[in-house]
């Protein structure tokens, strides 16, 4: 299977990256310049515009990997815009070559004003805070959940929680 990974200066992304390399063909973009240590995997830099750059990044993946991580070293109006028109311009891309499949990784934070004592389950809406990085999550989640209603692709949303790596 071939995969594109976004987000590919990311911990997050280099990591979930190396772990499919044994088995999947997988390539991984951002839109900056990264290391890349890993082996099995290409790296392509992309602003996923609105234009053929980004059908061409897309063009031949089986399925699509996007992070709405926000970038921290952004100012908040880029964090914003990466979180809306990138995650649309890589969502319609997508659909137009013909990619099955898309995975969208928010945060369990969206839902943190719910009460420690319920049950939320994946039917509960979000009630993001106001911060930036919360923001960005939420609304990727909107932008993903117009594409798949149109059935223009498949979306899978996958909320994580906080995460901790052993080094």
């Amino acid at each position: 299977m071939r995969i594109l990974v976004t987000g590919g200066a990311s911990r997050l992304a280099q990591g979930l990256a190396a772990s499919l390399a044994g088995e999947h063909h997988v390539r991984l973009t951002g839109r900056g310049e990264v290391a890349i240590e890993a082996k099995g995997f290409d790296f392509v830099r992309s602003d996923l515009g609105h234009d053929e750059t980004t059908n061409e990044l897309v063009g031949g993946m089986d399925a699509v990997i996007h992070s709405g991580e926000a970038d921290p070293s952004a100012s908040e109006s880029d964090q914003l815009d990466a979180a809306m028109r990138c995650t649309y311009n890589l969502l319609w891309a997508a659909a137009e070559e013909g990619v099955s499949r898309l995975i969208y990784l928010s945060s369990l934070r969206i839902l943190e004003k719910y009460g420690e004592g319920l049950v939320v389950t994946e039917r509960w809406r979000p009630i993001p805070a106001t911060d930036v990085p919360t923001l960005c999550y939420h609304l990727g989640e909107y932008v993903c959940r117009e594409f798949a209603r149109e059935s223009k692709i498949s979306v899978v949303c996958l909320r994580l929680g906080d995460l901790s790596w052993n080094d």
